[in-house]
């Protein structure tokens, strides 16, 4: 925690929550031997996100003044990484847990479902997140911008509340 940037070390807080390695509490314990600067690391994002480029993108967008929602299950037919302003849906996909056949078409179905309720789906890479951010933004605000305007003439409200 003492190496990393705010955004990077909350990301690590989230992987280490998500795969069990530290418990909550182990997590404060260590965040208390910290300097003050360590109290911005826990949000309402912390343990939410399930992986560490998950946890990126989702605070990335959430300081670019969008309001994301982690973890959001879409009438029952499959659970998204989130949401945004509530129109878009997202999936952050790794490689190297998207490549068995099963995980592959499970995924597929996701968009599919997604597109059937009239929500967009965007999956941007790991690589699109950590290595391409400007471009991978520009691309995620203009789907939901043109998702709102779509939602908006259509008549439809947000897919869940934005508050």
């Amino acid at each position: 925690m003492r190496c990393l940037d705010a955004e990077h070390a909350s990301a690590a807080i989230d992987s280490v929550l998500h795969e069990r390695v530290l418990s909550r509490r182990e997590v404060d314990a260590i965040l208390a031997s910290l300097p003050d600067r360590s109290s911005v690391l826990i949000d309402g994002f912390t343990g939410r996100p399930e992986s560490g480029v998950e946890s990126l993108f989702i605070r990335r967008m959430s300081r670019a003044g969008f309001h994301i929602e982690a973890q959001v299950d879409l009438a029952g037919f499959g659970r998204y990484d989130g949401l945004i302003d509530g129109c878009v849906l997202f999936e952050i996909d790794g490689r190297g847990f998207h490549s068995s056949a099963s995980e592959f078409f499970t995924d597929r179905d996701r968009s599919l479902i997604g597109h059937a309720f009239g929500v967009p789906v965007l999956r941007p890479s790991a690589l699109h997140v950590l290595e391409h951010w400007p471009m991978t933004f520009a691309a995620v605000a203009r789907t939901v911008a043109d998702a709102k305007i779509v939602r908006r003439h259509r008549g439809l409200p947000p897919v869940m509340p934005v508050p």
